[in-house]
């Protein structure tokens, strides 16, 4: 990149080309906090200390610790520190020693951890050579936070006796580590009401509390307010109200249970606030993407410091060096408090940022930059743009950071057991980790103590997700160790994605050899959205408490950007309190004594993940595609050491729990198209002891897509477990599994795209007697209308189509009759075996809903034949009926030119103006001569290609059964239908990504259904006929670009 001006060719490095993020950077200052806490009397006073009451749950001491190798029960580092402090200095004479004089008056934080519950005498003895204790764990360990003099330190094994397992230090530094992202993350059709056949979706609910320890948080920001049902100070600076000084916790959580009405669902205002107090020339916002179209950006600049300029500036999505940075209009240079505004033309692949810079190299610090963006667009389906994953959950806060952002490792310990110990009273379910313990060089590091904290909580009910790490493209290996807690094998550990599905760059990695005894596991377990510079960053809540450490907030209600693990984490727990919901909708009351739930959840998340099958962003420490093999280095099956088991799907992990595939069923669903489309699908299935079930898998051509079943039982460390699998490494082929249960159980089905996209079939047959599947139809009033009867059968002793079907009970307001006519007037009524079909004749006059029911026979005898479940069908007998129609091939829609042969079917969008599209739809189960009511043609707009100004009219072609386009069947030459309607457009732009409908058109389909040929089931074409037109042709999404976006067609209609 080069970052310049008025000619001037600056080359720059990666810490002044762009200030990293201030959620990216770490926070490694480390202080002696005086952690005094309401939980504990005063111990500096003397006043006496009694023991917690024993928890409820046992907690997890590990007895054995790397970090004390000689086996005394002192950390090694502080013994290291004793040595150090005691041994000759060579400041003074030979035999003088400087350390022994410090030892006896130097105090240090230390955590004593006992493998039993501490007694009043070991608590006195502590006091009484010198110690003060800040705080009593009361939930997730025997032990407790304090100070002692450090020569007094290798004394505490024989003071407090065989009952110490460790002394270890208790003030390490930590390194803190969305519109987009709830759409990668596949959440946002979670939401929509019906998704999994729940009528109000699943958003989260106020049944569960997420826990955030953190810097704090902006419980007044419209996006928070009103769901902070517990707070607490332990950073040493206690605030009795929500506070973020710093800004992290309150960005994080708004990832989790933000709600996103500052911005709202519409159009409108965007507000962002980047923040830097970190010294550097240049200070690059994170950047962000904008819709296609005419867009004004308003930036505004607080510093201290010199003069320097204010500019906007964009480049090339994916480019993170920049080479290609453009400048937008012209720049403002001034002191602190300039403005500056752009009014331009916005592109989808184009990344645009505000910097502030002195181009002298004079630094500028305590940076503000507020954003303002007119209008941003919303999504179009009716929720708020930026909401968190999971906006009906309550939260958790926890303070661990100073106003000046320095957080210590026994903050995290204090925060765990606090949430542990409120548990149960203020539903907290989840708690998020979005941070990791270092050194004082800023080299990441292991705590066992640590660890086991995490053990206990989630063995207390309570699910633990930690950001993995953000050092993976550190330039030496210590840098870019996993440190903890992301190493504790219960805990949900969290890499991160970009906008593409890749592995970010930055995302931490795994390590080898895990050990058990110290409560390790292979990791990380997923990835999920977290930003990239590359592309864009993670848009989220701003706190309102201030904006840096020396400027007051200058924007209320706003949001602010980042990168880093910190904020896959929240969105993990946000689908981890999404599945809670699922589950607890099913009558499961979740357990807060054990860890069952916990790993249940965890299990999944991890089942219904895929991997990304592609390389990391900036291509190294790449992920590997393992599909059902055994992961490398000794890793678990289907999981590697940088991505886990992949991409976090929320939906799938919902459907698993939401809904249930009845063996013998088929099932059709789409995956793939674009990086917001599909990637699994699963569902729970009920398996019979001894009776086996082969499940078939057919796959669209050019994707690959496979077949698993897991046991609903996780492994210990909550990881899912393979019961079968079919993993064909070939595009288009089909899979298949055949497993036979020992017990009567529960099994996960699931289907995961590795590479294409198109709908996928899946089939089962279980031994065992027939399965009758309900049906449902609809017809008009006084018509009659045929039903298929359906059931699956193993074959066996009979094949499927020679069971026998018996109707169990007759309709209400019809009567049911053979196919010769003759009517059905009592039940039982068992047909010809053989024959699956009867007529539904309503009465004349009935309108509303009817059913009857039936059930099947193999001549077999139970458990492996006989007859089936009772099945019902319902019938609704209207007025009149709507039907949905969408493109659903390649070559069923194109466009081409109205004057010559040219003529494209393979484009991702269809253009209109110069070209002429069409769009076939196929299946229209419309009888001949039906009263068509109304119809609507829908459309939803292209990236680009949104301002052009068209005359055009929509006609259907003239024939009964038209083919799909082709070289020879050219859209110019169709003969089209007299009857037309107009649907042109001005200039006024279209919102990328935006449905928009026709006037009715419902004079072309009845033209066309009133032809003699007609026949239920034929195709119709719509032609979109352009007059005249002036710019860029408009365009919006044909079914090679994204299937899921292709052309609808909406008819209501009387049979």
């Amino acid at each position: 990149m080069s970052l310049s001006r008025s000619g001037e060719n600056r080359s720059t490095d990666s810490t002044s080309h762009r200030c990293v993020s201030r959620f990216y950077r770490p926070l490694c200052v480390m202080v002696c906090l005086g952690l005094f806490l309401d939980v504990v009397a005063q111990m500096a006073g003397g006043q006496s200390l009694t023991p917690p009451p024993r928890p409820d749950v046992p907690p997890v001491i590990s007895g054995a610790y790397p970090s004390d190798l000689d086996g005394n029960r002192i950390d090694d580092e502080l013994e290291g520190r004793i040595e150090l402090s005691t041994g000759p200095s060579s400041l003074y004479q030979a035999g003088k020693s400087l350390g022994v004089e410090l030892a006896n008056e130097r105090l240090v934080d230390v955590e004593l951890v006992f493998d039993e519950p501490v007694t009043q005498e070991q608590i006195d003895a502590f006091l009484a050579i010198g110690g003060q204790i800040r705080y009593l764990y009361q939930a997730v360990s025997y032990g407790w936070n304090g100070r002692i003099a450090l020569g007094r330190v290798e004394t505490l094994p024989a003071v407090m006796g065989p009952t110490l397992v460790l002394v270890t230090p208790a003030a390490r530094p930590v390194q803190l580590y969305m519109d987009l992202a709830s759409q990668l993350g596949r959440v946002r059709p979670l939401w929509q009401p019906g998704f999994a056949g729940h009528v109000a979706g699943f958003r989260g609910d106020s049944n569960t509390t997420i826990g955030f320890i953190d810097t704090g948080i902006d419980s007044a920001h419209a996006d928070l307010s009103g769901r902070c049902v517990f707070w607490d100070d332990v950073s040493g600076e206690p605030e009795p109200d929500p506070v973020d000084y710093y800004g992290h916790g309150s960005c994080v959580a708004g990832v989790a249970v933000g709600t996103g009405h500052s911005a709202g669902a519409d159009r409108s205002e965007l507000r962002y606030t980047y923040v830097e107090d970190w010294p550097s020339w240049a200070h690059l916002v994170d950047p962000i993407s904008l819709p296609a179209g005419s867009v004004t950006v308003t930036s505004w600049a607080w510093w201290s410091g010199a003069i320097a300029w204010l500019d906007h500036v964009s480049w090339q999505r994916g480019n993170a060096e920049m080479q290609d940075l453009e400048w937008i209009g012209s720049g403002r240079e001034g002191y602190s408090g300039i403005s500056l505004t752009n009014t331009f033309y916005a592109t989808a692949q184009k990344m645009y940022s505000p910097v502030l810079a002195n181009y002298n190299d004079s630094v500028l610090d305590a940076v503000v930059v507020t954003t303002s963006v007119t209008a941003y667009p919303g999504l179009a389906d009716g929720f708020n743009k930026f909401s968190g994953v999971a906006p009906g959950c309550n939260y958790a806060a926890i303070k661990i950071a100073t106003r000046a952002g320095t957080v210590s490792d026994d903050g995290f310990a204090m925060g765990i057991d606090r949430m542990v110990v409120h548990r149960v009273a203020r539903k907290i379910k989840v708690v998020n980790i979005s941070g990791g313990l270092t050194d004082d060089w800023g080299y990441p590091i292991e705590s066992v103590s640590l660890r086991d904290k995490v053990m206990s909580a989630v063995r207390s009910g309570v699910i633990v997700v930690a950001a993995a790490g953000n050092s993976a493209n550190e330039s030496i290996e210590l840098l870019r160790q996993m440190a903890d807690p992301a190493r504790a094998a219960l805990a949900i550990t969290v890499g991160a994605s970009n906008d593409e599905n890749r592995l970010a760059d930055y995302s931490e990695y795994g390590f080898l050899s895990p050990r058990q005894y110290a409560s390790e596991d292979f990791k990380p377990d997923l990835i999920a959205p977290g930003g990239d510079f590359y592309y864009t960053t993670i848009m989220s809540i701003d706190s309102g408490t201030c904006d840096g450490l020396n400027n007051l907030d200058k924007v209320p209600d706003d949001y602010s950007s980042g990168t880093g693990t910190s904020f896959s984490s929240p969105f993990v727990a946000g689908c981890a309190a999404l599945v809670i919901e699922a589950l607890e909708r099913t009558g499961i009351e979740w357990d807060f004594t054990s860890d069952r739930h916990p790993r249940l959840v965890k299990m999944l998340l991890c089942a219904t993940a895929t991997e990304t099958n592609a390389a990391r962003q900036g291509g190294d420490r790449n992920p590997t595609l393992e599909r059902d093999a055994d992961g490398p280095d000794g890793f678990a099956v289907g999981k590697d050491r940088y991505e886990g088991y992949g991409l976090i799907n929320a939906d799938a992990a919902i459907e698993a729990v939401g809904s249930a595939y009845a063996p013998g069923s088929s099932v059709s669903v789409e995956l793939g198209g674009g990086v917001a489309g599909r990637r699994a699908w699963a569902s729970t299935v009920s398996l019979t002891a001894g009776c086996g079930i082969d499940v078939s898998l057919s796959n669209p051509a050019g994707a690959d897509f496979d077949l698993y079943l897991y046991s609903m039982t996780p492994s210990s460390a909550g990881t899912p477990v393979i019961l079968a699998s079919s993993t064909t490494d070939q595009a288009g082929a089909a899979e298949s599994i055949s497993y036979t249960p020992q017990t009567d159980t529960t099994a996960l089905l699931v289907v995961k795209r590795v590479s294409g996209m198109g709908t996928f079939q899946l089939e089962s047959v279980q031994a065992g007697p027939p399965i009758a599947q309900n049906g449902a139809i609809s017809t008009g009033v006084g018509s009659a209308v045929t039903v298929t009867l359906v059931a699956v059968d193993d074959g066996s002793p009979n094949p499927p189509g020679q069971l026998t079907y018996t109707i169990m009970s007759l309709p209400q307001h019809g009567r049911l009759e053979r196919l010769g006519g003759s009517p059905i007037t009592t039940a039982p009524a068992m047909l010809t075996q053989g024959v699956n079909q009867v007529i539904y004749r309503p009465n004349e006059t009935w309108l509303g809903d009817d059913s009857f029911t039936f059930r099947a026979d193999d001549g077999g005898v139970a458990p492996f034949g006989g007859h089936s479940n009772v099945a019902m069908v319902c019938i609704s007998v209207v007025s009149q009926m709507t039907s949905v129609y969408k493109v659903g091939a390649g070559d069923d829609d194109a466009y081409g030119s109205q004057w010559s042969a040219y003529q494209d079917l393979s484009d991702r969008a269809l253009a209109l103006g110069e070209f002429m599209p069409a769009m076939r739809f196929c299946g229209l189960d419309i009888p001949q001569g039906a009263s068509i009511l109304s119809a609507t043609l829908r459309i939803c707009a292209y990236p680009g290609g949104l301002t052009g100004r068209v005359t055009a009219r929509l006609r259907a072609e003239a024939a009964d059964n038209p083919g799909p386009f082709s070289s020879s069947r050219r859209i110019n030459a169709l003969t089209l239908t007299q009857a037309a309607q107009d649907w042109s457009w001005d200039s006024t732009p279209w919102v990328a990504h935006g449905w928009y409908d026709s006037p009715d058109i419902s004079s072309l389909i009845q033209e066309v259904v009133d032809r003699p040929g007609w026949a239920p089931g034929n195709a119709l074409v719509i032609a979109y006929v352009a007059q005249d037109f002036s710019g860029i042709d408009r365009l919006f999404w044909a079914y090679e670009g994204d299937p899921a976006k292709a052309v609808e067609l909406v008819i209501v209609y009387q049979p």
